[in-house]
């Protein structure tokens, strides 16, 4: 087991690691329940609901991190080359983003953070609780892009909208994991400072922290960045007619399932001019951090057969059926 796991897994929101059974039943869905109290005064951007039990808050938080999860594996292990256009890669970056961009959704649930949308629907239902206990406040809940924190503690979720001054949601998004990673960098060390395997995941998730601000992008956007980049400026040499193509680019098909690897190997360290290449073990670290983070959950639950194995970890084993199924047809250990 990875030895980032034990470093990490105190951050985890309290009993989620218990939810079992198969969860059908996201965030979004759990506001329109309806299932809580709003003891504090509406603001525009910003509310709180309060629960009196939090299981079925929980089982939310379960669903939003396994179905994240699954998109972040079945993104990157849909990755193939094109054998008629060897040097095309944009794809290739695309899809590590947003396998990325899922997997780190999944890590901040595990932590109660959810960076979610709330509707029209869910919007009204806050608005509505809030009437029956007199805390309107004159105000309506706007719509929009929301971080939604769970005090274990206080029973309490705390809603704030991001501002449209930070970006569009992905890069409102990428800050808040970007604060969220440093800061538990930060507190690791500072639980046991002595001890060396502790130092090793507080250097390793700084080194992603300095990643995701790498050039100019000290709001942790970098990802989002270079994604755009390629994909709506088909910058470096990723589209044909493949301008300026690096040799290093070649390396990178071929580092494409280091997701599988114990996030502690993999190395987050790279020269200036091995962009690319930065990106991609960026996007692999993020993503093998939360398969050995689901992998753990699941082993921990206590209440049954833990949610994980009915989403993100079915996945993972019809994955892993499929590549021996190819590896013993065809003997090519890249065929996924």
């Amino acid at each position: 087991m990875s030895i980032v796991v034990d470093a990490i897994r105190p951050f985890w929101i309290s009993g989620l690691n218990n939810i079992s059974g198969n969860i059908t039943k996201s965030l979004p869905g759990w506001f329109c329940d309806e299932e809580f109290q709003v003891y504090e005064p509406l603001q525009p951007n910003l509310f709180a609901v309060n629960v009196d039990e939090d299981r079925s808050l929980l089982a939310a938080f379960a669903f939003d991190c396994s179905r994240m999860a699954i998109a972040s594996f079945e993104s990157i292990s849909g990755i193939n080359r094109n054998s008629a256009f060897p040097k095309s890669t944009a794809w290739l970056f695309i899809n590590s983003y947003y396998a990325a961009f899922f997997a780190a959704h999944a890590i901040l649930r595990m932590c109660g953070v959810s960076c979610s949308q709330i509707g029209a629907q869910q919007a009204l239902s806050v608005h509505k609780i809030a009437i029956l206990f007199g805390t309107t406040n004159g105000c309506s809940i706007a719509q929009g892009f929301y971080k939604c924190v769970y005090d274990n503690s206080a029973k309490k979720l705390i809603c704030t909208k991001f501002p449209t001054s930070a970006g569009g949601v992905h890069e409102s998004f990428w800050t808040e994991f970007y604060n969220r990673i440093r800061k538990m960098s930060n507190d690791i060390l500072s639980t046991n400072a002595l001890s060396t395997k502790i130092q090793q995941v507080s250097i390793q998730l700084s080194d992603l922290c300095d990643n995701l601000c790498y050039a100019h992008c000290n709001n942790g956007s970098w990802l989002s960045f270079i994604r755009n980049e390629i994909n709506y400026q088909h910058r470096h040499a990723t589209w044909y007619p493949y301008k300026n193509y690096k040799s290093y680019y070649d390396q990178l098909y071929n580092d494409r399932w280091s997701w599988e690897l114990d996030p502690m190997t993999i190395n987050l360290r790279f020269q200036k001019e091995r962009e690319l290449q930065r990106f991609q073990a960026t996007c692999n670290f993020i993503i093998s951090l939360c398969r050995v983070l689901v992998n753990d959950m699941a082993q921990r639950c206590s209440d049954g057969k833990s949610f994980h194995y009915y989403g993100s970890l079915a996945f993972l084993n019809l994955l892993a059926k499929g590549k021996r199924y190819n590896y013993s047809t065809n003997g090519d250990e890249n065929v996924l």
